[in-house]
């Protein structure tokens, strides 16, 4: 603990003048004197805080893409493909064309199509001739009700070939009648995964062609060992950092801690669902993680802002008032954000100053 008066400083005090006797400056440098009017305006002044110190625990993990904005691709019928038209890591929009295919099976299905409709254009065109009838009296309405049924079967036949289409994913315009057609993106977003080239031959019952993901959003999955586990708990606030940006902090809070062992690596998963509007986070990429501590200890608390570093200590400028202001070593126990927890050097209830405390601090100790 460090306590000596203040001394006469232009900046600091009152009463500095340019033309001051020999005699007159010794007296005044014997005195002890208060901090200047200016200078009680450009400090800012923090009441130490008692509280749970929020200490953190230091964990890896892995960027992930958030499984509710993935979408799985699959191929509409089995065929030969033509060509892939984007990449694995490359943006895509809605309804852009991901490949093309031909199928047999497509080729198949129009003809189904195109029969149904001439089956309807037949039924319509029979409806017709059979009202002319019943006007003239040739058939009776019997006859009429026969063809007004069979353009409602026929509509429906048509429909349910549309339904099979939009279930399989097929527009009227992917396909031509040589069963040449386009598999879509479902949503924009970026493609995580890609099972397709050239050449290759498709089966209908193949697994995912494409895999994308909106990363708008993402997840950060912690690795949480046993002896770790008690001390996370969901809610609690996270700080992340990547080798890619180590100068950037970003933040969130666990949403979900998993119940059960990861039955490989032998640890507890904790998800951390992150904004990334600018898709600076990526899935694959490593993470640096610092949880929260379930259950702190009680210290004291003050800004950041207020803290000196000088000669391998920790100091703080304590206020009481103009003329009675102090230096404090102290030591921290832990941080988290701009709030630094001190176990020793100041009490709950003081004053510390946390601006241009520097200069304070370099007149009472220099």
């Amino acid at each position: 603990m460090f306590r000596i008066p203040l001394v006469a400083l232009c900046v600091l005090v009152i009463g500095c003048s340019g033309n001051e006797t020999e005699a007159e400056s010794a007296t005044a440098t014997d005195e002890t004197t208060c901090l200047s009017d200016t200078m009680m305006e450009l400090i800012k002044l923090d009441e130490v805080e008692e509280g749970e110190s929020r200490r953190m625990l230091t964990l890896t993990g892995e960027v992930t893409a958030d499984p509710d904005r993935m979408y799985r691709v699959y191929a509409a019928a089995g065929g030969v493909v033509e060509n892939v038209r984007v990449q694995r890591g490359e943006a895509v929009r809605r309804g852009q064309t991901l490949m093309e295919v031909r199928s047999p099976e497509i080729a198949a299905f129009r003809k189904d199509e195109a029969a149904a409709r001439a089956q309807v254009r037949l039924a319509e065109r029979q409806l017709d001739l059979t009202r002319s009838m019943v006007e003239s009296g040739v058939v009776g309405q019997r006859e009429l009700i026969e063809a007004e049924l069979a353009v409602e079967q026929s509509q429906i036949d048509l429909e349910q070939i549309r339904q099979r289409a939009a279930v399989l994913g097929i527009r009227e315009d992917d396909s031509t009648g040589s069963g040449l057609y386009r598999l879509t993106a479902p949503q924009s977003g970026f493609v995580l995964e890609r099972h397709a080239h050239a050449g290759m031959l498709l089966r209908d019952e193949d697994e995912s062609v494409f895999t994308l993901a909106d990363l708008s959003h993402v997840h950060i999955v912690a690795n949480i060992f046993e002896r770790d586990i008690r001390w996370v708990r969901e809610g609690a606030a996270v700080e992340i950092s990547t080798l890619a940006y180590p100068d950037t902090v970003f933040t969130g809070r666990v949403t979900r801690v998993s119940q059960v062992l990861h039955p490989d690596k032998r640890v507890a998963e904790a998800i951390i669902a992150i904004p990334n509007s600018e898709n600076l986070l990526k899935p694959g990429m490593f993470a640096g993680i610092r949880i929260e501590r379930n259950g702190g200890e009680r210290s004291m608390r003050v800004p950041q802002a207020a803290l000196i570093f000088d000669n391998n200590a920790h100091h703080v400028v304590v206020f009481r008032d103009a003329c009675d202001v102090e230096v404090r070593t102290v030591s921290i126990a832990d941080r988290f954000n701009d709030t630094v927890f001190l176990s020793d050097g100041v009490e709950s209830g003081e004053t510390v100053v946390s601006n241009k405390q520097l200069l304070i601090f370099n007149q009472l100790m220099y």
